[in-house]
């Protein structure tokens, strides 16, 4: 399956519904896209949902790195990157919009998303739940374009932006958050204290936090979406790259270090998680520093590794 990108908005693209919208975008990646996007700074506001897969940003040369169900917010004038430059094994839906533009929100409506995106902390927000829908409808309704299609694509901008906002200052799910967040904090805590370990159960974890397996496996599958098993296979990955770029370690010695037996084993995980081997992921760290690309160049780059464009 080859990697897959449908865009509207740009003037190579078909157009976009609402005038706020200058881009909207879906991003399917099955083979890593190397070099695929430059350092470049955004005119915009971008919201980047991320629905699977683990993307590491340079914003202004700092990193941040965004999982399932985790926004990330750009504002304009940015210098934005990935780490590499290369699109990892990732599905990932993004929009740039344009508070300038005088579409269906009023002016004040435009001033306030725009002070309420700028207070975002951090560039991420992190979601409970999957809230992907809102961004597929948009690019459904985009698709097939009929009269109702501007109306519905107006109302889902709105809830985007609101709960972006709502969830950056805390608004979204208070009802469970403290238990959940208790519970994600509480189990990253004992995988970091236990990762180096080759023989972790999910039996010993949830005996560990007092729950029956059956419990703690659901539990766990209504919070991560997804298994123990898979969780802490991707949790000792991401270690690793964590790792690999601090660069005080080989790659033999991180394979141990994060509980694989053999660097083999380690070197096969680590390329079917993230696309590309240890080693090859070390060399994509090297980023030509301070270099800022127009975003044409970096839609022209995207375009080459992205040929199912629709």
């Amino acid at each position: 399956m080859a990697n897959k990108l449908i865009r509207f908005g740009r003037p190579q693209d078909r157009p976009s519904l609402l005038e706020e919208i200058a881009v909207l975008g879906h991003r399917q990646v099955t083979e890593v896209s190397r070099n695929a996007m430059l350092p470049h700074m955004n005119k915009r506001f971008e919201i980047t949902y991320v629905v699977s897969g683990t993307l590491e940003w340079l914003i202004n040369d700092e990193l941040i790195v965004t999982r399932q169900n985790d926004i990330l917010v750009t504002f304009p004038e940015d210098k934005l990157a990935l780490l590499g430059g290369h699109f990892m094994v990732s599905d990932a839906y993004f929009m740039q919009i344009d508070f300038d533009k005088e579409g269906f929100m009023s002016l004040e409506e435009r001033e306030l998303f725009k002070r309420k995106l700028y207070a975002v902390e951090g560039r991420k927000i992190s979601l409970p739940t999957d809230r992907s829908i809102l961004f597929a409808k948009l690019i459904s309704e985009h698709e097939r374009q009929d009269v109702f299609s501007e109306g519905l694509c107006r109302g889902w901008l709105h809830e985007i932006l609101t709960m972006v906002v709502r969830r950056s200052e805390g608004w979204e799910a208070k009802t469970y958050l403290n238990e959940y967040n208790l519970f994600k904090k509480s189990l990253l805590s004992y995988l970091e204290t236990n990762v180096a370990r080759t023989d972790i159960k999910v039996q010993e974890i949830a005996e560990h936090f007092n729950y029956s397996e059956s419990h703690f496996r659901f539990l766990f599958k209504k919070i991560f979406k997804t298994s123990p098993v898979d969780f802490v296979r991707q949790f000792r990955v991401d270690t690793a790259q964590r790792l690999i770029r601090e660069g005080s370690f080989s790659i033999t010695e991180i394979a141990y270090k994060v509980g694989f037996s053999s660097s083999q084993y380690f070197s096969q995980t680590f390329k079917k998680e993230l696309g590309m081997s240890p080693r090859e992921y070390r060399k994509s760290l090297r980023l030509e520093s301070g270099r800022i690309q127009d975003m044409n160049t970096s839609i022209y780059f995207m375009d080459q590794h992205f040929p199912d464009k629709k």
